[in-house]
């Protein structure tokens, strides 16, 4: 749509094109430290550097232990919707 956008593409072409699909990852450094809630437990933790995290459908979701991811794949519906 502008001139920006084949350069932000560049700079991660894999968090677009797998918007609709798990994407698993550690924290960006801009993210750690932020106040977040854990998608599974459903309580409020601080991101670190080994806070699991999984892009699905463009959207951010953040676990506070490594077997929250897993139950969040075996239905990822459940948790993101409202």
């Amino acid at each position: 749509c502008c001139e920006g956008c084949p350069q932000e593409f560049l700079k991660d072409p894999d968090k677009y094109l797998a918007m609709t699909e798990f994407r698993e990852r550690r924290p960006a450094p801009e993210e750690i430290g932020k106040e977040t809630w854990c998608t599974v437990m459903k309580h409020k933790f601080k991101v670190t550097a080994n806070t699991p995290v999984i892009d699905y459908h463009g959207k951010s979701f953040y676990f506070c232990c490594p077997g929250c991811p897993g139950e969040f794949k075996k239905n990822p519906e459940k948790y993101v919707t409202p």
